[in-house]
């Protein structure tokens, strides 16, 4: 209970990524890397322990035991992840293709003559992985460094840079869609961005 001699409210902030809402989850990965191969991304997990393994997050950050490798690759321009990073990480998204569906995928080292699909390339995987990470990750992160530096309380500037940061996460989510070949997403972000700038148009 909040004692009387109490006469400061502390207000405590935590400021970080919203992994499922800004697409950093392997199963962002798995939807992108499906629809990219013409394969069906829709399923139905029955065990909760998979799903929760799907909404894992891309290991980056403190999550990464590569991630300075990953940053230097970035300040050096490079948009294709470090070779082991690349390697390691397409052995994760292969095996959480067979653990959630098991039944569908035909494992790379089993002899398996029946009808099952053989995995996503390692290639294609890649590509899936350095654009989530080397391109969508990182605009990101940096558009939300703008966002919240120097920020004024009840400052317009401040106010006006927010919206232009938030116009421009939905321009990254925009793109997301036109790399997952995904029209829905590409629609909808694009639809909100065009929204968002008539009503400020002419402020």
């Amino acid at each position: 209970a909040l004692q009387s001699h109490v006469k400061n409210t502390s207000v405590h902030l935590t400021m970080g990524l919203d992994t499922h809402v800004w697409a950093l989850t392997l199963a962002h990965v798995r939807w992108s890397l499906l629809q990219r191969c013409e394969r069906d991304f829709n399923l139905k997990i029955e065990k909760d322990d998979d799903y929760w393994a799907a909404l894992e997050t891309i290991p980056v950050g403190f999550l990464s035991e590569s991630w300075q490798s990953c940053l230097q690759a970035m300040k050096e321009g490079d948009s294709i992840l470090p070779l082991e990073t690349r390697q390691r990480l397409s052995v994760a998204i292969s095996e959480l293709l067979l653990r959630i569906e098991p039944a569908r995928w035909k494992h790379r080292k089993e002899e398996d003559n029946s009808d099952k699909e053989p995995l996503p390339d390692d290639e294609s995987i890649g590509q899936v992985l350095d654009y989530m990470i080397m391109t969508h990750l990182k605009e990101l992160l940096e558009i939300q460094e703008t966002m919240f530096r120097d920020i004024k309380m009840n400052d317009e500037a401040s106010l006006i840079k927010a919206f232009r940061c938030s116009q421009e996460q939905n321009g990254l989510m925009e793109k997301l869609g036109v790399f997952s070949k995904n029209k829905d997403l590409e629609a909808r972000f694009g639809k909100m961005r065009m929204d968002r700038d008539k009503k400020v148009s002419g402020l």
